[in-house]
């Protein structure tokens, strides 16, 4: 057999180790813990990861998930939804900042404001890192 879509069958590889420790780790609690939801996710990695490797055996399907990886369109709302998120997650960030910063000095707590800090150094390093990657791809072309 040979693996026509190596992305594909890793990622299948993935989602099933997942699982399969997931099940692991209920086994190993004696499934004290293991409530429905765990079970349910189990399943639907176990499936994931099956279904994605079989994808991978076959030469057209392996081909039409290649295609529809590299499609434009799809690339573009990836590449979107990135920037979204990126842009989302960098106010989230300065919202939360200001407020562990604001509730540290109130209350004179200083693991408050350390929490704040570290929230302030997450936006540093993402700002830099657009700042970065926005020179390197402008020199690219």
């Amino acid at each position: 057999m040979k693996i026509y879509n190596k992305k594909g069958f890793f990622s299948g590889l993935v989602s099933a180790a997942l699982g399969i420790a997931l099940l692991a780790a209920g086994w190993h609690t004696g499934f004290e813990r293991f409530d429905l939801k765990d079970a349910f996710l189990v399943v639907v990695l176990l499936l994931i990861g099956i279904v994605q490797a079989a994808r991978s055996f076959s030469r057209a399907l392996s081909k039409e998930d290649i295609i529809s990886d590299l499609d434009e369109r799809n690339t573009l709302v990836k590449f979107k939804s990135r920037s979204r998120a990126f842009g989302i997650t960098q106010g989230v960030c300065f919202v939360l900042a200001v407020v562990f910063i604001l509730l540290g000095a109130y209350h004179d707590y200083d693991g408050m404001t350390g929490i704040g800090l570290g929230f302030a150094f997450a936006i540093s390093v993402s700002f830099f890192s657009e700042l970065f990657s926005y020179f390197y791809y402008e020199s690219k072309n």
